[in-house]
């Protein structure tokens, strides 16, 4: 509508709301195979979204416009029984008492251990139930203004974003009870028998759940140039400034560890150190110190060296700081003093649950850091080079990079030292285990402490040639790329370089060509160019692409196991990880050899495991040797955990495609695709998930492998053509 000399023009659009319904299985199976079935309650996941999209721009004149978006989201996720009466403790007659009497309404999990008597398990994760209303919301305004001046086009404006996460808690507050074999003894010996009559080998619980609102806020500043400096030379400068807020829990429940807190006098239920905003007004909502402001620069240019749009240089660089997912602030509020958790393993009856009343802190506690002032930054930068050639063929050879800092990572801030004698097989006379922990942390009296920081960094460089061809008939497109991408792939406490090395989706080199061939008219042009014909004959399109590149890197368990791998990373598609194990009587565990489970034990390499390879070998086994064994003279064993670049199984693929539409009407038309995926039935080399080839077998500390004459060959081979026909009526 018209106001004065002025025109806005806008927009509202309010796709939703989107409702799902949802019955989902949980596992009620065996132990031993953990076949699925349904939970004896049943569970039902109501999920609904909303969103809210707005756009108003007002043009003042020719060479000043703003413009004005908003947008809200909202997510909810509900989750419900379908028959609480199942798993009701009243309606069941379970009157047994709980270590917390927090008042839960459903029946414990009950599980078989090790032994006996398997029977089927009643399983809800923790945090199922009971629902809560906790939406995911997400507020967005931006607000630009534009204006030509001269030979400048200016902009500048203003960013701000608000984004609520809201979660319950996933402790076990209705507890969780284990029968059966515990340490080798026994009650009953039969783990149904053991349910039966009351006896049980282990049992877990929390307090209770609690809803956590975890926010952040971010607010940016903006302004831009794109000046055309001359007719040939374009520049751009910008510049950002970003105050992005730190995560924080509404009520002040993000938990920190304060050793200045630390009370060695203290007790294991109390975990002495632990404290949030709530309990200790003097630590920021947040955890740390609230954030300041980030400075992002960015600027760029275009050069026609001619002035004929045939060469033409291309270089720039920008800046781009971001929040981490909410996901990871939310690892940080359930702990204490917010939820406690009991884990006991042992024999004991039902009715004693109420006198376990020490424990010691076996698992670990996620928390936010104290000391943690970063924004995870990615720094980007870029030179080309561009030259047109006759026929409508162009050439650019490049470079870009990026370098990211501040990445997201967690941090184990009381992780048992290497070297911990009471972790040696040699000096307690057996294999040590979790209580031997508590021995040499630095603060006993409390776990593991699993700290979300921003502790990693990963860099990219590499060198691109792109050659194209789009006019004519024959229509391509081809890049080679020779780069390198180097991560920190792991967090280590003790030393981070052991971590860093190529990222595990590092391909060296790829080469990607794709076409797109216009078929000859053959109606038009030999069959006497009759509609019939020409629309059943002409205008057909065949497309293929071809892709080539190396393959990624493989590593030893290190990286896996610190990033829950469990000694095998993989990614769906391949196993990048160099597991072993021990085929004697060594006990090559993490606490035996390095003499903390903090730290994952690796084989040390004799010999470069690049070289030495027959046909078909990945790497040469025969340079891995076995941990030593950890010892009070002589220490821990510390192995190769840097790997040369082992090149895993390399990548390719062709794919081709017949396409035609066939027009009906004037707005309707039929469209034929006939696509052939891996046309010449390729099937790769791959090391599959847990394949044993990734394997090395020791006898004995120290040892090299029995079995490097087969490990590192793969023996599996992966993919096959698939042939897709589809029909789509476009009207």
């Amino acid at each position: 509508m018209p106001i004065g000399s002025k025109r806005v023009a806008g927009s509202l659009r309010t796709p939703g709301p989107n409702h799902e319904h949802e019955t989902v299985p949980f596992p009620f199976g065996y132990y031993d195979n953990f076949t699925p079935n349904a939970y004896a309650g049943g569970q039902i996941n109501h999920n609904t979204s909303n969103s809210i999209v707005g756009n108003i721009a007002t043009s003042f004149s020719s060479t000043l416009i703003n413009e004005l978006t908003f947008a809200y989201t909202r997510l909810n996720f509900l989750t419900d029984l379908d028959n609480p009466a199942a798993v009701s403790r009243s309606a069941l007659g379970y009157t047994a008492p709980d270590l917390y009497p927090d008042n839960s309404t459903i029946i414990p999990n009950v599980q078989p251990a090790y032994g006996n008597g398997a029977y089927a398990s009643v399983y809800l994760p923790g945090g199922s139930y009971p629902t809560t209303n906790a939406p995911q919301q997400t507020y967005v305004v931006n607000e630009n203004i534009s204006k030509m001046l001269g030979r400048h086009f200016l902009k500048a404006g203003v960013y701000f974003a608000h984004q609520q996460y809201g979660q319950l808690t996933a402790g076990v507050e209705n507890s969780d009870i284990e029968t059966g074999e515990y340490g080798g003894s026994y009650n009953t010996g039969n783990s149904f028998a053991d349910l039966l009559t009351g006896q049980i080998a282990g049992y877990q619980q929390s307090t209770t759940n609690f809803v956590a609102y975890v926010q952040e806020k971010r607010t940016d500043f903006f302004v831009q140039d794109e000046w055309k400096v001359t007719p040939r030379f374009t520049a751009n400068f910008g510049l950002r400034v970003n105050h992005i807020g730190s995560w924080y829990e509404k009520n002040g429940k993000m938990v920190v560890f304060d050793p200045a807190l630390y009370n060695p006098g203290g007790t294991y239920a109390e975990a002495p150190g632990l404290v949030d905003h709530a309990t200790t007004p003097s630590i920021p909502i947040s955890g740390s110190r609230p954030q300041g402001f980030q400075v992002a620069p960015a600027g760029g240019f275009a050069w026609d060296v001619r002035g004929t749009g045939k060469v033409v240089l291309r270089g720039g660089f920008s800046t781009n700081y971001y929040i981490d997912p909410g996901v990871n602030a939310f690892s940080a509020v359930q702990s204490p003093p917010n939820e406690t958790f009991t884990s006991f393993y042992g024999l004991t009856t039902i009715s004693n649950i109420p006198s376990i009343n020490t424990y010691l802190p076996l698992g670990s506690y996620g928390i936010a850091d104290i000391n943690d002032h970063r924004i995870p930054v990615t720094r980007s930068y870029s030179f080309a080079v561009a030259q047109a050639f006759a026929h409508s063929f162009h050439v650019e050879m490049s470079y870009a990079g990026n370098a990211s800092r501040n990445l997201t990572g967690y941090a184990n801030d009381n992780a048992v030292p290497e070297g911990c004698k009471y972790e040696y097989d040699l000096y307690e006379g057996y294999a040590t285990g979790s209580y031997n922990d508590t021995l040499c942390r630095p603060y006993s009296l409390i776990g593991g402490l699993s700290t979300v920081t921003h502790n990693l960094s990963a860099y990219y460089n590499s060198a691109q040639v792109t050659a194209s061809k789009q006019a004519g008939p024959f229509n391509y497109w081809a890049t080679y790329t020779w780069g390198k991408a180097l991560a920190y792939n792991c967090e280590n406490p003790f030393d981070e370089r052991r971590c860093y090395g190529p990222a595990p989706f590092d391909r060296s080199q790829s080469l990607n060509i794709s076409y797109l061939i216009n078929l000859p008219n053959v109606s038009e042009k030999y069959l006497g160019n009759h509609r019939v014909l020409n629309g059943i004959f002409d205008g057909w399109q065949f497309t293929g692409t071809e892709q080539f590149s190396s393959g990624t890197p493989l590593d030893t368990t290190a990286a896996a196991n610190a990033n829950g791998g469990g000694g095998n990373e993989y990614d769906g598609i391949h196993n990048r990880t160099i597991s072993f194990y021990s085929t004697g009587s060594a006990d090559l565990s993490n606490r035996n050899t390095v003499g903390t489970p903090d730290e994952q034990a690796v084989p040390t390499l004799v010999c470069n495991p690049a070289a030495g390879r027959q046909a078909g070998q990945y790497f040469n086994a025969a340079c891995f040797q076995a941990p030593q064994e950890g010892t009070v003279t002589s220490g821990p064993s510390i192995g190769t955990y840097r790997l040369p670049y082992l090149h895993g199984p390399r990548y390719e693929r062709d794919n081709i495609g017949l396409y035609k539409a066939f027009k009906i009407k004037e707005t309707k038309s039929l469209q034929f695709r006939a696509q052939a995926f891996d046309f010449t039935n390729h099937a790769l080399n791959a090391f599959i998930q847990y394949d044993s080839n990734l394997y090395l077998h020791y006898p004995d500390y120290g040892s090299l492998p029995t079995n490097a004459s087969t490990a590192g060959y793969t023996q599996n081979k992966l993919g096959s053509r698939t042939i897709l026909l589809t029909m789509k009526v476009l009207f």
